[in-house]
């Protein structure tokens, strides 16, 4: 038996009724709808949405619009006079038609980019019918704040099943080249996300282009974005090679470094130190940091058990000091901490200067 609030007669004559009682049956047929699993009663209702909203009670036209994006997927019949709305209202109507997409029946309304931004700022795309085409016409915008909600609709799109990763690859790579420095660097970021997981060979491949590109990005914050990504996907030879090029920006190379850390190899630290003796005041903090992460862990790289790194690496100090000498030598199980090795200006009473403190880890020696 069909339910009251689904007489399609209701709601065709919800313009001739007192306020208070048409916003009641609105509200009454939009909490209704998710129960009904008729698409023949939903098409219906779809199609008896007024022809025109603009002499309605401005509370009475709010609810019906959110009525009639509650019927997108099912081609409901929107009002011809949408653009004469007060803002508010008209950014409603304009949400329930791009909500319905190519399924809305009524008058087309060209929406320009002024007026798409009003809509999707602080709109979420859940209950879109259709989000690609809108998400290919956020990614294709001149202007930089609609690329940007492009990029933020991503995710939640992806874990609610409404776009499929491919489909989301495909509307981050072309902002992965933007040329806004921040839109760039959120899209990279994107590329590792687990939601990306199990592409195509052609699409990792282009993935991989657009990741191993931005490595090289002269944009400090790019670069690092794209480190970051690399260190997320497991890639470590992209990160090593950018240590090793003496070409490449200096951050980038700092970035690759830092990057390094969680995935290096047993040579990787011969080559991470080298280039930092090069230039101890760029890549020092860079190295160290990936130094630590490298022989800090339980060495578990080199074997089963954790063996004492018994490396010697001379560290340049920039000022008056020249250098010193630090072993790597782990003291033996069960010896005193009194024995380890530490830096002259520790063992004379005085702090150790920065460089010094983290050369082989925080506050103790390598």
């Amino acid at each position: 038996m069909k339910r009251p609030e689904f007489d399609v007669s209701r709601l065709e004559g919800i313009g001739a009724l007192a306020p208070p009682i048409a916003i009641e049956r609105l509200v009454a047929l939009k909490q209704a709808l998710p129960a009904c699993g008729d698409p023949l009663v939903l098409a219906a209702l779809a199609q008896a949405l007024p022809a025109r909203v603009g002499e309605l009670v401005p509370e009475v036209c709010l609810a019906l619009s959110e009525v009639a994006r509650e019927l997108a997927p099912y081609g409901p019949r929107l009002p011809g006079d949408v653009l004469e709305l007060s803002p508010r209202l008209r950014t409603a109507w304009l949400r329930a038609t791009l909500a319905a997409g190519d399924d809305a029946r009524g008058t087309e309304i060209e929406i320009d980019e002024p007026q798409l931004l009003q809509v999707v700022t602080g709109w979420s795309p859940a209950g879109v019918a259709s989000p690609l085409p809108l998400l290919g016409r956020l990614v294709r915008a001149g202007d930089v704040r609609l690329r940007k909600v492009a990029l933020g609709w991503l995710a939640p799109l992806v874990q609610e099943l409404a776009v499929s990763g491919q489909d989301a690859l495909s509307c981050v790579l072309p902002l992965a080249g933007d040329g806004d420095t921040h839109v760039r660097a959120e899209a990279i970021r994107l590329l590792s996300r687990p939601w990306l997981l199990g592409l195509s060979p052609g699409a990792a491949r282009r993935r991989e282009a657009a990741i191993r590109a931005a490595l090289r990005d002269p944009e400090p914050a790019v670069a690092a974005a794209a480190a970051l990504a690399t260190r997320e996907l497991g890639q470590r030879a992209w990160l090593a090679e950018i240590v090793e090029d003496a070409g490449a920006p200096p951050a980038t190379r700092a970035a690759a470094m830092a990057a390094l850390g969680g995935l290096a190899e047993p040579g990787d630290l011969d080559m991470v130190l080298a280039v930092a003796r090069q230039d101890p005041l760029r890549f020092g903090r860079a190295r160290a940091r990936a130094c630590w992460r490298r022989t800090g862990m339980a060495c578990s790289f080199a074997s089963r058990t954790c063996r004492p790194c018994s490396r010697s690496t001379t560290i340049t100090s920039p000022g008056p000091a020249k250098s010193w000498s630090a072993s790597r030598t782990s003291p033996a199980r069960g010896s005193s901490s009194s024995s380890r090795s530490s830096p002259p200006a520790t063992r004379a009473g005085r702090a150790a200067p920065r460089s010094w403190r983290t050369a082989s880890g925080p506050g103790r020696s390598a």
